[in-house]
């Protein structure tokens, strides 16, 4: 994917984003109205309980709640305006970019579907996401959004009283797409995070993948084996799939992301887990819609599952694979 956004095509989103941009300005100008106006209304409810000592409290309390109501006020009005521009703007990008791709804001990739990669625990407390991505970049399909799983971990308090507290484990993109080979068993890629802990690469499987029977496999390529720990169940399949040149892609990639990357094979399809240190595919309410910045930040974050099928080269069809 060699495309990119430039004056052109700004131009053509014009009618678009400067719809958006005056729907900004009238968010914007009621949240300066709700803040004014929670003020006033709190200061006037406080202030006859100022000339009492005792009932001061009271009067705090009222403030305290008339700050919370306008916050809440305000915090649903910049929410519609985020699903607005990502039902338009971000719809309008994603055709651009891609004119068979579809897009659901308010739809992620299914707990089900990403379960059968093995790169999830078997005990997840929760499974929420958003923004999925869904159609075919050339020969491949693909499907991918923005996700995060929570999990629970168990800590030993000074008290040695055992405590449990429900935690996020990922937050980031979860990426599926038709792989350009036909394979049968599991292999998993996963982050040498271990190496870094001083934990041995087996005890960083997710809990699943341990019930699988997977055995490292070793590999020819040192930069790869450095910074990947690959475990399969089929030693030979692992190899097939893994050629000198694929090493050599996901190694580059990985390094254009400067993130670690989790990738399983896993029934004919690759899984990538990305983890993100920001939301993607948002708008910020303070930065106006009209910035070009603000739309070419939007197609980078989108652009990037393309880079994926294209720079693992999943478009090439290797033998009855079409």
């Amino acid at each position: 994917m060699k495309a990119s956004l430039n004056n052109e095509h700004l131009q053509k989103l014009r009618p678009v984003l400067e719809e958006l941009e005056a729907l900004r300005v009238r968010v914007l100008h009621r949240r300066r109205v709700a803040k004014w106006i929670g003020l006033f209304l709190g200061l006037f409810a406080a202030l006859p309980f100022l000339f009492h000592l005792e009932a001061m409290l009271w009067g705090l309390i009222i403030v305290f709640f008339g700050c919370a109501m306008v916050q809440v006020y305000i915090r649903d009005e910049a929410s519609r305006y985020q699903i607005r521009c990502k039902q338009t703007l971000m719809g309008e990008i994603a055709r651009f970019v891609a004119p068979n791709c579809r897009y659901d804001p308010e739809d992620w990739i299914s707990r089900e579907e990403f379960e059968q990669s093995g790169l999830l625990p078997l005990k997840l407390h929760g499974f929420t996401g958003e923004d999925l991505f869904w159609g075919h970049h050339e020969k491949t399909e693909f499907r991918f959004s923005e996700c995060q799983y929570l999990v629970e971990r168990s800590s030993i308090c000074s008290n040695w009283v055992t405590e449990s507290q429900v935690v996020p484990d990922f937050k980031g993109i979860l990426f599926i797409a038709d792989f350009h080979k036909h394979f049968q068993r599991t292999t998993l890629l996963l982050p040498d995070l271990g190496r870094a802990s001083g934990r041995s690469p087996a005890a960083i499987l997710p809990t699943e993948a341990a019930e699988l029977s997977l055995e490292r496999v070793r590999l020819e390529d040192p930069e790869f084996d450095q910074a990947f720990s690959v475990f399969s169940t089929d030693q030979i399949e692992a190899r097939y799939l893994l050629s000198p040149s694929l090493m050599c892609r996901i190694n580059r990639f990985q390094k254009k992301t400067g993130l670690p990357m989790w990738i399983a094979f896993r029934n004919s399809k690759l899984f990538v887990a990305l983890p993100s240190r920001m939301n993607r595919f948002e708008v910020n309410l303070d930065e106006s819609i009209l910035n070009p910045t603000c739309c070419r930040r939007l197609f980078e974050e989108f652009e990037f599952a393309f880079a994926l099928i294209d720079d693992l080269n999943l478009n090439t069809r290797i033998w009855s694979k079409a």
